[in-house]
C-alpha cells in the first residue's frame, strides 16, 4: 500500500491540483479535485483508480 491507495479524491482540498505525467510522451497536465468529484463516480475514486483511469489528451 501506498499513498495513492489511502487517499480519495474527496479528501482533497479545493486549492489542490493533481500533476498528471503521460508515461508515453512525457505531456504533463494539472486536474483539480474538483474535475475528478465532477464525475458521477469521482467522489468513490482513490488516487491510484484516478491515475489509472487518465488518458493522454496530446496528439500524435
Amino acid at each position: 500500500m501506498n499513498w495513492k491507495t489511502d487517499l480519495r479524491a474527496a479528501d482533497l482540498g479545493g486549492d489542490v491540483r493533481l500533476e498528471l505525467t503521460c508515461k508515453r510522451c512525457g505531456a504533463v497536465r494539472f486536474l483539480s479535485p474538483d474535475a475528478i468529484l465532477a464525475r458521477p463516480v469521482g467522489k468513490h475514486l482513490y488516487l491510484d483508480q484516478v491515475e489509472a483511469r487518465a488518458r493522454c489528451r496530446q496528439r500524435g
